[in-house]
């Protein structure tokens, strides 16, 4: 076997072992996908739960996400509520103290700085998460193109190697057939190209001999034409004359021709 249909066939194998790979990486990433669906069924049933509704919650990412903000909000709401009544229910404890404790105009400042702080830091965390989010989005979709792409480059490219493979079966059928029906040894084949180029070759120059012979007699039959014309305009002259001759030897009068006699 050629040395490069050996390479040619170890490229194909690796390939091919990189399409078991990729179609390996693409059942996880289905593996993947039904966890997220499977979470997000029990997550809705959580959230049935919670209000007491037997509504189902759509699976797909965009109605299951409206759900989602949806009781983010309301929790924000139910929390808000309950750091307001946690507030009153310290303050009030707080006024039963005995001694009470009394809060003065600097542990007010502390506990501001302290909340703006904290409010910083919380802002701070949703825009960072909010960047993380999106950077996911476009990775994730620049991912699913490039998937897309070289899945697409995997099929066209299995189709080109099928049809390397059923053209080198093919030359080697036919490299055999021709080994069966060739009974010529190298020197004769050898011997027999080298006489079809001689006779080649003398047919070349006869061809050249012949073109210049047709050269010369074209020259020959310009001349012969030319000749023939300066003929043809001397018939034309030699004939108006004798038509000419002709008319006035009609017109001639015999009584004139007597008196004109010696």
């Amino acid at each position: 076997m050629p040395a490069e249909q050996v390479h040619s066939s170890e490229q194909f194998e690796d390939f091919r072992t990189f399409i078991r790979e990729f179609d390996s990486e693409e059942q996880f990433t289905d593996k993947l996908r039904d966890e997220c669906a499977q979470k997000a069924s029990s997550i809705s049933k959580g959230l049935n739960a919670l209000d007491g509704s037997n509504d189902v919650i759509d699976d797909h990412p965009k109605s299951f996400s409206m759900v989602l903000d949806f009781y983010k909000e309301h929790f924000a709401k139910l929390k808000f509520n309950y750091l307001e009544q946690e507030t009153k229910d310290r303050f009030l404890k707080s006024l039963m103290k005995d001694p009470s404790l009394v809060i003065e105009q600097p542990d007010n400042w502390e506990l501001d700085r302290q909340n703006r702080e904290e409010k910083q830091k919380l802002k701070d965390g949703k825009l960072e998460t909010s960047t993380l989010q999106r950077e996911i989005a476009t990775v994730g979709k620049t991912l699913h193109d490039a998937i897309t792409d070289l899945k697409h480059k995997v099929d066209k490219t299995e189709s080109v190697f099928a049809e390397i493979n059923e053209m080198e079966a093919e030359l080697t059928k036919m490299s055999q057939e021709a080994d069966k029906h060739s009974k010529l040894t190298v020197e004769e084949a050898k011997s027999i190209i080298d006489q079809q180029s001689d006779d080649f070759q003398n047919i070349s120059n006869e061809m050249e001999k012949r073109r210049d012979t047709i050269s010369e007699l074209s020259w020959k039959i310009e001349s012969l034409e030319t000749e023939i014309e300066q003929l043809e305009a001397q018939k034309f002259t030699a004939e108006a004359y004798a038509a000419d001759a002709v008319r006035m030897a009609n017109k001639r009068d015999p009584t004139v021709e007597d008196l004109t006699k010696w």
